[in-house]
């Protein structure tokens, strides 16, 4: 059986997981990776509050992100550590 909190670009579209994550208002980070590429976003209560994506970060890093089609996704219940917020 798959793991549900992980799951590929190809069947659903990154902002449809945000969405979900954010009614549900998760605090969690989703880790994204598209080739050699990785990215990862972070939400508190919902809200996202910091984005990663090579050397870019915050809405910089959010919007690339956003971008990627058939990335593979992971979602972890456990937040990234020492989380700094980057968008607001």
């Amino acid at each position: 059986m798959e793991n549900p909190a992980s799951g590929s670009l190809v069947d659903i579209a990154l902002t449809d997981v945000l969405q979900v994550l954010s009614i549900n208002r998760k605090t969690c980070t989703l880790y994204l990776k598209k080739g050699s590429e990785r990215g990862e976003i972070s939400l508190l209560e919902g809200q996202i509050v910091d984005s990663r994506s090579g050397d870019r970060r915050g809405e910089l890093a959010f919007f690339h992100l956003l971008g990627w089609e058939r990335a593979d996704f992971f979602i972890s219940s456990t937040p990234n550590p020492g989380i700094e917020p980057s968008i607001s």
